[in-house]
């Protein structure tokens, strides 16, 4: 079970998905950090920052979100924080370490199924 005490991340290029998706989960009472790219999120990382959870978009401009997710699962620190694909991409790509893969528009009801269960929440 992972400590509810850590926010999740959030990294998405898209502000208004950005807001929308922090305000839904905010609503849940998780704790939220939200970055625009992938080099943010590396940066947030590198600095001490922690988190239960990554949610991540995947087409980005500068590093995509598989380039981010291949550089945390290469960190110690990073390798084992679970992540979240939501995407408006047509297809899912194989990325290690996923726990699930939720297309854009996002159901918000799935996606809060999909957090509790990563973060070991029970609403």
């Amino acid at each position: 079970m992972r400590s509810l005490e850590r926010p999740i991340l959030i990294v998405d290029d898209n502000r208004e998905s950005r807001d929308v998706l922090a305000d839904v989960l905010e609503l849940r009472g998780y704790e939220i950090v939200a970055t625009n790219s992938g080099e943010a999120a590396l940066r947030y990382f590198r600095e001490g920052g922690e988190a239960c959870l990554v949610i991540l978009d995947i087409a980005m401009p500068g590093m995509s979100g598989i380039e981010l997710r291949d550089a945390l699962s290469c960190e110690p620190e990073t390798a084992d924080i679970p992540v979240i694909v939501l995407s408006a991409t047509d297809s899912q790509y194989q990325l290690s370490n996923v726990e699930a893969y939720i297309r854009k528009p996002m159901d918000p009801d799935e996606l809060l199924r999909v957090v509790d269960r990563v973060c070991g929440r029970v609403p």
